[in-house]
Formats: structure tokens, C-alpha cells, sequence
């Protein structure tokens, strides 16, 4: 429960402030109170970890010899993915970012036969606006600390969760929190009729657009957030899961839409297949928590960490 109330803090935060200051979410005065209020939210995040970290460890912990962390600013540091060391955030970059452009190999190959590859890239890295800062640093920043760093090794601590769940059910929190963009695409929807907006067809048809909208978003964010929460686990930092998040909104939704009518459809359709097969064979090797880690996996990999309690429950079939 503490943990989906992170979610339900996260949105609220985006609403905290008063009507006079409501305006679309593009809005650079909106997106600047947004970037504040953010910075409650992720404080707030802190309670369900820190909760844990402060009462007893829980049984299983105990009877497995997995003690917990110091609850000091080096120890929050290493449970959360965030201490300080160039080596082992570059190694989080290069399997995490890695693992994650191979995956997009046909969208990437799409924008490359396009000439667009080198516009999104300087789109990404240029930071102009806020809106650019929003979704290529601040979101990803955020949302992973606070649905990443802070909620799974709250479950994982708690035993709320094994490794499998905190990695397949804890993005949905992720997912909910995303459900709220409902409004706005439905607002966008409508704007573009103007005074015939106020047709009850056309209500009808921008809430079945902005259902199957947010239904898509839903779906494409729970399942980014499992891959981040799982590198997260094997690696132990968090630098990996920040990229690849700023990279996957840089990338959006893989548009397959024209696809059929490309002169060159058989090659993009190649890079989607191998994209999808590498990225399959590779995500656990990529992932080996010895080689992330530097060599100190039982330190700071939670995945070699809570092996002796989640490893002979996997191997029972739970």
C-alpha cells in the first residue's frame, strides 16, 4: 500500500497547484511549478524505503542471512543505486543504453533511412526547452527514482514482493501513474474542433481516443518500467535505467504505421526482427550483475543479494 500511494503522490503533485495555474502541460510556467512540486513528490518516495530500512528486518531476511542496510546516507546510496562511482554507472550505461538501442534497431534503422537520425539526436542533446528538459532529463530522473530506486528495494526488503513480482508488477505502479494523461489527450482531441467540440458525438469519440491513448501509453510504460526495474536489480545502479528512460521518450512509441509503403520496408523489417531476437539472447549476459557491479555483485546487486531467499523459490515454481 505504501508503495502505490508513491504513484498516487507522484500524479498529485502534477495537480498540487491552484486552478488559476492550470494550463496545457506544455506550457513552460507549468511544466516549471510541475519541475518543483516533482521535488516533494521524489522526498515523499523516500517514506515506504525508509520505513523499511528502520524497523526490524523481516524474517525471511533474517533466516536467509540478509541483513539490512545501514540506514545512513552511504547505505541509502547503495540500496537505491546511487552512489558514486564513474566505473560502475558506465558499465550500467553501456548494458542498460545497450540493451535498449538494440531492442529499437528497427525504429533507429527507420529514422536512419530517413535521414531523420541526426535531427533526433541533436533534438535530444540541444536541451532548448523546457519541454526538452522535461522529457529527456527531469521525467527520467524523477520517475526512476522514485519508482525505481525507491519502490523496489522497498519490496524487495519489506518481502512484499520476490525479485520476479517486484520486477513484473511493481512497474504497473508506474503504469498508473501515466492514466492521467486521459484528460490532456482528450483536451487535445477536442481543441481541434473548436466551437463544434461541444457535440456529444464528438465527446463520444475523443474519450474512446483518449482511452485507447492512455490504454497504449499504460502498456508501453509498465513494460519500460520492467526492463528498468530488472536492470536495476542485476545492476545495481542507476544511471542505466535514467538513460535508457531518456532515451525511450526520445524514441516515443515505435510508428509502424507506413511502414508497408517504404521503398525500403524489408530492411527495417530485418532490423525490427533482429532488434527484438538480440535483444532476447542478450538481456541476461548484459545484465550479469558481476561484470555491472565491477566484481562486487553481493554488495550492490540486489538480484545476487536476495538470491539465497528468491532463488529456491523460482526453482519450486513460485
Amino acid at each position: 500500500m505504501d508503495c502505490f500511494l508513491v504513484s498516487v503522490c507522484y500524479v498529485c503533485s502534477l495537480y498540487v497547484w491552484p486552478a488559476r495555474f492550470r494550463a496545457p502541460r506544455d506550457a513552460p510556467a507549468v511544466i516549471a511549478r510541475r519541475f518543483v512540486s516533482l521535488a516533494g513528490a521524489c522526498t515523499l518516495a523516500l517514506a515506504p524505503l525508509t520505513r523499511v530500512l528502520t524497523r526490524p528486518p523481516h524474517p525471511e531476511l533474517t533466516a536467509a542471512r540478509v541483513s539490512l542496510p545501514p540506514f545512513t546516507p552511504r547505505g541509502l546510496a547503495d540500496v537505491m543505486g546511487l552512489h558514486v562511482s564513474l566505473a560502475h554507472a558506465s558499465r550500467s550505461v553501456a548494458s542498460t543504453l545497450g540493451l535498449a538501442a538494440t531492442l529499437f534497431l528497427g525504429p533507429l534503422a527507420h529514422l536512419a533511412l530517413d535521414g531523420r537520425l541526426g535531427h533526433r539526436v541533436r533534438e535530444v542533446t540541444s536541451l532548448r526547452t523546457l519541454i526538452q528538459w522535461r522529457n529527456f532529463v527531469v521525467a527520467p530522473l524523477a520517475e526512476e527514482f522514485a519508482f525505481r530506486a525507491c519502490v523496489a528495494p522497498a519490496l524487495l526488503y519489506a518481502r512484499a514482493a520476490s525479485r520476479r513480482a517486484v520486477v513484473f508488477a511493481s512497474p504497473l505502479l508506474f503504469g498508473v501513474a501515466h492514466v492521467h494523461h486521459y484528460f490532456e489527450v482528450k483536451r487535445r482531441f477536442l481543441d481541434r474542433y473548436g466551437e463544434a467540440a461541444r457535440l456529444s458525438e464528438l465527446q463520444h469519440r475523443a474519450s474512446v481516443a483518449a482511452i485507447l491513448g492512455v490504454a497504449a501509453q499504460f502498456a508501453y510504460t509498465s513494460a519500460f518500467g520492467a526492463y528498468a526495474a530488472f536492470a536495476l536489480l542485476r545492476g545495481g545502479h542507476l544511471a542505466g535505467p535514467v538513460v535508457a528512460h531518456a532515451f525511450c521518450n526520445a524514441m516515443g512509441f515505435p510508428d509502424v504505421s507506413g511502414l508497408h509503403l517504404h521503398p525500403r520496408r524489408y530492411v527495417i523489417e530485418v532490423a525490427y526482427v533482429v532488434g527484438i531476437v538480440g535483444f532476447a539472447f542478450l538481456v541476461w549476459p548484459a545484465t550479469d550483475p558481476g561484470w555491472v557491479t565491477g566484481g562486487d555483485a553481493e554488495a550492490l546487486s540486489l538480484w545476487a543479494k536476495f538470491d539465497a531467499i528468491d532463488a529456491p523459490r523460482s526453482t519450486r515454481g513460485g
